[in-house]
């Protein structure tokens, strides 16, 4: 059992630099907690205000749009996920302040995507985990 530690030991040592005594996260690429999105003629613009990080996602960047519901132990929580057609996504939460004027932009700027008051009803009482939105163009 001891030369199993110590060989433990080793690799512990050699994996983590010294001076540090655990293995942390790399940073998240992600945007922090503090992001607004901001929809306009011109697009939706993401804001984070902890970092200062802004880009503009024009409305014909953008894929495809859906609704997933994601189940917690109390109660469920929508997410509006947008997926760009360069490959990236983002994601807005509905408990965020500007999930409201973001849905209602999505069918003034996006043709033939769904009304707000439809796929909000749509994803709340379907079984399936996410709604389509705006479709991707074929």
């Amino acid at each position: 059992m001891d030369a199993m530690i110590q060989f433990l030991s080793k690799i512990k040592r050699a994996l983590i630099p010294s001076g540090t005594e655990s293995i942390s996260r790399l940073p998240s690429r992600r945007l922090a907690g503090n992001c607004r999105f901001t929809a306009s003629d011109n697009g939706v613009l993401l804001h984070d205000e902890s970092s200062d990080y802004s880009r503009l996602v024009k409305w014909d960047e953008i894929g495809e749009i859906v609704v997933i519901r994601v189940e917690r132990w109390v109660g469920d929580t929508l997410l509006l996920v947008f997926e760009l057609r360069e490959g990236g996504t983002f994601q807005v939460p509905e408990d965020h302040p500007d999930w409201k004027s973001l849905g209602n932009a999505i069918c003034r700027h996006l043709p033939n995507a769904k009304q707000p008051d439809m796929w909000f009803l749509e994803a709340v009482s379907s079984k399936v985990g996410s709604v389509q939105i705006y479709p991707q163009p074929i």
